[in-house]
C-alpha cells in the first residue's frame, strides 16, 4: 500500500507534508512466483480456470502428506506473491482464507514450521490488499495464532507473523486499535531491541511499530508507551532503515506526546540525525521536532537550547523544496511562542533567508508557492507577537515587500494574515516621527490595487485590514507630496495649505457629495427629504479639521464600538503538522480621538436657528442616517469615484447628524452602519 490511505497525514488541513512516510501496508513478493504458476498453469491441458486451479490446491491441502499439503499452500502464496494482478478475491472466494488460518497452527516439526511460514506468508499478502480483504483475515481468527506465533521457535515464522501483524495494523486506525488491545506490541518491541534478533526481523518490527504509533484519531498512550524506549535506542543505530522508521514513530508520537518523547531522550539525538546526509533519516527526524515545537513554550525551548536554530540554518540552504518549506513551518511555531524565542529567530538571521526565498523565487511553481505560504506564517506571526523593535528588525531585511509579495497568493486565509500582519507593521512605527516610512515602503512595492481590491472582500476582517493599510498609506501619501496637496482620492480636489477659500470648497464638495447621496435616496423614500445648504457652512469656523474629518472616517468604518485591543482577530495558538498556525493580533496601541470640532458656531444665531428649522426634526434626521447607512455598500452609487471619496463626505455629513441625535438614535444609527459593513 502507498502512503495515501487513512493513515497518511490528514490531508483535509491546509499544511500537508510533502514528505513520505513509510508506507503502511507491504505485499511481499516472489521472483519465482510469477514464472512458475503461470508456466503451470499454460502447460496443463486440464486446469484451465483459475477456480479450477484452486480446486487442486485445496485438494492436496487435505490430504495426510504433509509434504503435498506444504507444496500446495506454497503454490498458493505464490499465486498472492505477484507483484501485479494478484488473484486475491479469487483466494478469498475459493474459501482458502480459513484453510490458510488453520495451517498456522500445524506444529509437526519442521514441516510444520515451514507450512506455518507459507501460510503466514499468503495471509501477510491478502492484508496487503483493501480494507475488505483485510478484515476477511481478521473474521476468520487469524490474529491470535499470528501474535501467539511470536514467540514460536522458527524466526522465519516470527518475522512473517511480524509483517502480517504490521499490514494489519497499518489498514486503519479501528485495526490498528484491534491489533494493540490484542497485545501485540510488547512482544514486538522486545523483538526490536533483542540483541540475538536478526537485521531483517528488526527492522520489520520497527516498522510495525511505526504503523503501531501512526494514525488518528491517535492511539492512547498506555498502548504506545513500551515502545518509546526501544524506539528512542534505535536511533543510535547503524542500519539507516532502523534508523528512518524509529524516527518516522518518534514523529508520529511526538505530535500528540511530546513530554514524554523529550523524557525519553530523544531530542538531542534527534537534531544529531540531522547532520546526516541522507534525507531519509533528516526527513522524519526534522519533522519529530516540528511536532514537539508544537507543543508548549517549554517544550519549545528544550528543541531551541538542543541547537534546533543552527540546524535550521542548515535546513533551510538544503536546495529541495520539502525541506525548506518545513523548516519554514517550525520558524513559524518558534515565532508564535515567548519573546525570548522571537528574539532568538532573528538573533540567529533565520528570517533573513525565509525572505530571500520569496523575494528570490519564481512564484510560478505550485510547490514553492506551499513554501511562501510557510514563510507568510512565520512573517505574520513575528509581526502579531514581537515588538516593534522586532518589527523594525524584520523591516531592514526586507519584511515589508516580502509580506506584500504574499498579497499575490492566492488563497484567502493567507491574504488575512499577511494583510493583518502589514496593518501591524504600519502601526509598529513610531507615532512620534509623523512621516511613516514603513507606509512609504509598503506605497513603493505596487501592491496597492491589490490593497484595494481587498476592501471588497467578502471576508470583514479581510476588509477591515484592509482600509486600515490604506488609511496609513493615503495619509503618509498626503504629507510626504511637495506641495502637500490633496490628491484626486480626495473628491478630486486640490488644497493648499494657504488656499482657505479652498479648504471651505473642499469640505463644502464633500457635504454635497455626500447630501447628492442622500438625494439620490430619497427618490425612492417614503420620509420627507432633508433639505441641504452647503452655502451656508463655508467660513472657517464651521469646519472640521482635515484630520479631524480622517478620524471620523476612521471611526464610522469600524466594525463595532468595543475597543480593538479587546478583541484581538486572532488567537494566540501554535500550529501543529496538521493544522495551521493561528496567531495572536498584537492589540494596536491605545488611540484615543480627538475630539470632533462642531460644524455649527454656536455664537451664530442665524445658522442656529435656520438648524432649527431646517434640519433639526429628528425623524428626517434618523430618516436619513438610515438611508446613508443603507446607501453607502450600494455599487450603483459608487460610479466612478473611488469608495474613499464618497466616506469622506458620508463622514462629515453624518456627523452633523450624530451631533443632534440622543444616545438611544445614536446607537441605532451605529447599529445601522455596522450591519452594513
Amino acid at each position: 500500500k502507498s502512503d495515501t490511505g487513512i493513515l497518511a497525514q490528514s490531508s483535509s488541513s491546509s499544511h500537508v507534508s510533502c514528505f513520505n512516510s513509510p508506507p503502511s501496508s507491504i505485499m511481499r513478493t516472489d521472483s519465482s512466483s510469477t514464472t512458475q504458476v503461470t508456466l503451470e498453469a499454460e502447460n496443463s491441458a486440464v486446469l484451465t480456470t483459475m477456480q479450477e486451479l484452486m480446486a487442486q490446491y485445496m485438494s492436496g491441502i487435505q490430504t495426510d502428506s504433509p509434504a503435498e499439503i506444504l507444496a500446495s499452500v506454497k503454490k498458493c502464496r505464490m499465486l498472492l506473491s505477484r507483484e501485479k494482478d494478484a488473484p486475491v478475491n479469487e483466494v478469498i472466494s475459493s474459501g482458502f482464507v480459513p484453510i490458510l488460518v488453520a495451517l498456522l497452527g500445524n506444529e509437526n516439526g519442521e514441516e510444520g514450521a515451514a507450512i506455518q511460514f507459507e501460510a503466514a506468508w499468503a495471509l501477510t499478502n491478502i492484508c496487503s490488499g483493501s480494507t475488505e480483504q483485510t478484515e476477511t483475515v481478521i473474521a476468520a481468527g487469524a490474529l491470535p495464532i499470528l501474535i501467539k506465533l511470536l514467540d514460536s521457535p522458527s524466526s522465519d515464522v516470527q518475522e512473517q507473523c511480524v509483517w502480517a501483524l504490521g499490514n494489519v495494523a497499518g489498514d486503519s486506525p479501528k485495526l490498528r486499535d484491534l491489533v494493540h488491545c490484542l497485545g501485540a506490541l510488547v512482544p514486538i518491541a522486545r523483538m526490536m531491541m533483542a540483541p540475538d534478533s536478526s537485521v531483517s526481523l528488526r527492522r520489520n518490527a520497527t516498522w510495525v511499530i511505526s504503523n503501531l504509533c501512526r494514525g488518528k484519531p491517535y492511539p492512547g498512550y498506555p498502548s504506545v508507551a513500551p515502545a518509546i524506549p526501544g524506539l528512542v535506542a534505535n536511533l543510535l543505530s547503524c542500519d539507516d532503515e532502523i534508523v528512518t522508521d524509529s524516527a518516522w514513530a518518534i514523529s508520529y508520537l511526538a505530535d500528540v506526546y511530546m513530554e514524554a518523547v523529550i523524557e525519553g531522550g530523544a531530542v538531542p539525538r534527534l537534531i544529531a540525525l540531522t547532520e546526516r546526509e541522507d534525507l531519509k533519516v533528516v526527513t522524519p527526524a526534522l519533522r519529530a521536532l516540528g511536532n514537539i515545537i508544537t507543543g508548549t513554550h517549554s517544550q519549545t525551548q528544550v528543541v531551541i537550547d538542543a541547537g534546533m536554530l543552527e540546524v535550521l540554518h542548515r535546513m533551510v540552504k538544503i536546495p529541495k523544496t520539502s525541506i525548506i518549506k518545513e523548516s519554514s513551518w517550525i520558524i513559524s511555531n518558534i515565532t508564535a511562542g515567548t519573546q525570548n524565542q522571537i528574539d532568538a529567530v532573528l538573533a540567529s538571521g533565520l528570517i533573513i533567508p525565509l525572505i530571500a526565498f520569496v523575494l528570490e523565487t519564481p512564484p510560478a511553481a505550485a510547490v514553492t508557492e506551499k513554501v511562501r505560504k510557510e514563510v507568510m506564517w512565520a512573517l505574520a506571526n513575528l509581526t502579531a507577537l514581537g515588538t516593534n523593535e522586532n518589527i523594525a528588525q524584520a523591516v531592514e531585511h526586507g519584511l515589508i515587500p516580502a509580506l506584500a509579495d504574499g498579497l499575490r497568493i492566492d488563497d484567502a486565509k493567507i491574504k488575512y494574515i499577511v494583510i493583518d500582519a502589514l496593518d501591524n507593521v504600519l502601526k509598529a512605527w513610531d507615532s512620534k516621527n509623523p512621516r511613516n516610512t514603513y507606509a512609504s515602503i509598503l506605497e513603493s512595492c505596487d501592491v496597492l490595487p491589490l490593497i484595494e481590491e481587498l476592501q471588497y472582500h467578502k471576508d470583514v476582517k479581510i476588509y477591515d485590514r484592509a482600509a486600515s493599510v490604506l488609511e496609513t498609506i493615503f495619509a503618509v501619501s498626503s504629507s510626504d507630496s511637495e506641495d502637500e496637496t490633496w490628491s484626486s482620492r480626495n473628491c478630486g480636489r486640490t488644497l493648499t495649505p494657504t488656499d482657505s477659500t479652498g479648504a471651505d470648497d473642499f469640505v463644502s464638495t464633500s457635504l454635497s457629495t455626500g447630501w447628492e447621496v442622500i438625494t439620490e435616496a430619497n427618490k425612492t423614500s417614503t420620509t420627507q427629504p432633508l433639505q441641504w445648504d452647503p452655502s451656508e457652512f463655508t467660513t472657517e469656523s464651521h469646519l472640521l479639521s482635515l484630520d479631524e474629518i480622517a478620524e471620523d472616517t476612521r471611526l464610522l468604518t469600524s466594525v463595532s464600538k468595543i475597543p480593538a485591543e479587546t478583541t484581538p482577530s486572532w488567537t494566540p495558538t501554535k500550529k501543529a503538522t496538521a493544522k495551521k498556525a493561528v496567531s495572536k493580533k498584537k492589540a494596536p496601541k491605545k488611540k484615543s480621538p480627538a475630539k470632533l470640532a462642531a460644524f455649527v458656531d454656536p455664537n451664530s444665531n442665524q445658522v442656529e436657528d435656520k438648524l432649527a428649522d431646517q434640519r433639526m426634526e429628528r425623524t428626517n434626521l434618523r430618516a436619513a442616517a438610515a438611508e446613508l447607512s443603507a446607501v453607502i455598500p450600494s455599487s450603483e452609487v459608487w460610479g466612478g469615484r473611488k469608495k474613499s471619496d464618497l466616506m469622506v463626505a458620508a463622514a462629515t455629513y453624518v456627523r452633523i447628524l450624530k451631533d443632534h441625535l440622543d444616545e438611544e438614535e445614536l446607537c441605532e444609527i451605529d447599529a445601522q452602519f455596522a450591519q452594513h459593513q
